[in-house]
């Protein structure tokens, strides 16, 4: 799995590489990735943001109660913010799920020597070892082999 910092560093990189590989739905799965990114970075900075305000809120509460004055409206003003906290927090969980669900499903990046190419017809023969075989017989295949020798249950294992 390609880490989410790793990601944003190479944005370029991963969306050529997915191009390479020709697969339409990585590269929509992956745009879909970046924008929960920035979702998920902007509900980080908007949990951070209210932590500060809860805090500062919570002085205000400790100055108001020490000089003795009303902090009622102060203290209902903080639950309403410990509220939105856990919101956000639900909220952040939920596509922080979702995102590692797709960056599970990236592909790591191709090496360079990796031929271009639709199917494996347009691979490059690097080396060749041995010759093909030639039978005195008419070759038969996997399926048809397990069934004449009675090793496997074919039309029950599909």
């Amino acid at each position: 799995m390609l880490h989410i910092r790793f990601i944003r560093e190479n944005v370029d990189l991963i969306r050529k590489n997915l191009e390479w590989r020709k697969d339409k739905a990585k590269l929509k799965e992956f745009d879909h990735l970046l924008e929960l990114d920035e979702r998920i970075r902007a509900l980080m900075k908007e949990i951070q943001d209210l932590r500060t305000q809860r805090n500062n809120l919570s002085r205000e509460v400790g100055k108001l109660k020490k000089a003795g004055s009303d902090a009622s409206k102060v203290m209902k003003q903080a639950e309403e913010v410990n509220k939105r906290i856990a919101e956000v927090e639900t909220e952040t969980g939920n596509l922080e799920a979702e995102s590692k669900r797709i960056q599970m499903r990236i592909p790591n990046i191709l090496h360079e020597t990796v031929p271009y190419g639709a199917d494996d017809e347009d691979n490059e023969v690097v080396k060749e070892w041995g010759g093909k075989p030639e039978f005195k017989f008419e070759v038969a295949s996997h399926v048809d082999l397990l069934e004449t020798l009675d090793i496997g249950d074919i039309p029950n294992a599909a």
